[in-house]
C-alpha cells in the first residue's frame, strides 16, 4: 500500500472540497464585525462562523501533513485503510488510517495501529492527530 492509495481512498470520500471566507453581512446589509462565515464551495453552504483571525486549516492540508509524515517514516503501510467520516455538512472532520501491519495481541485483546486527525472548519476543534 502506498501514500498514494491512501490519499485515492480519502478523494474518494468526498472530504477535501475547497473552502472560503464571506465577510458577515445581514440582510439589511448591516455588517458584523470581526467574523466571517466559511463556505464549502462544494455545495456552496456556509459551514462555519469564526473570528476573522480563524486560521482556516484545510482537509487537504492535514491529509497531506499526515500522508507526509506517513511517507518518512518506517511504518508498514501493507493493507493500510483510510476512512473519512463528517458532520455539520463537512464543518467537523475526522480521518482514520488503519496499519494492520502493526498490530498487537495482549491476551486475546487485538488492536491495530491507527492515526487520527481531526479537522474543523467551525472552530469547534483544533487540528490534530493522535496515533
Amino acid at each position: 500500500m502506498s501514500t498514494e492509495t491512501l490519499y485515492k481512498q480519502v478523494e474518494d470520500q468526498g472530504s477535501l472540497f475547497n473552502v472560503r471566507t464571506e465577510p458577515m453581512i445581514t440582510t439589511s446589509g448591516v455588517r458584523i464585525p470581526n467574523k466571517v462565515a466559511i463556505i464549502n464551495e462544494a455545495s456552496n453552504h456556509a459551514i462555519g462562523v469564526v473570528s476573522e483571525k480563524y486560521q482556516v486549516v484545510t482537509n487537504e492540508q492535514v491529509l497531506t501533513a499526515t500522508l507526509e509524515a506517513l511517507d518518512v517514516s518506517t511504518l508498514d503501510l501493507a493493507d493500510a485503510t483510510a476512512t473519512v467520516r463528517s458532520s455539520h455538512g463537512g464543518a467537523r472532520t475526522m480521518l482514520d488510517i488503519i496499519l494492520p501491519a502493526h498490530e498487537i495481541n495482549l491476551n486475546g485483546d487485538v488492536s491495530k495501529m491507527r492515526i487520527s486527525a481531526l479537522n474543523s472548519y467551525d472552530g469547534r476543534w483544533q487540528y490534530q492527530t493522535r496515533a
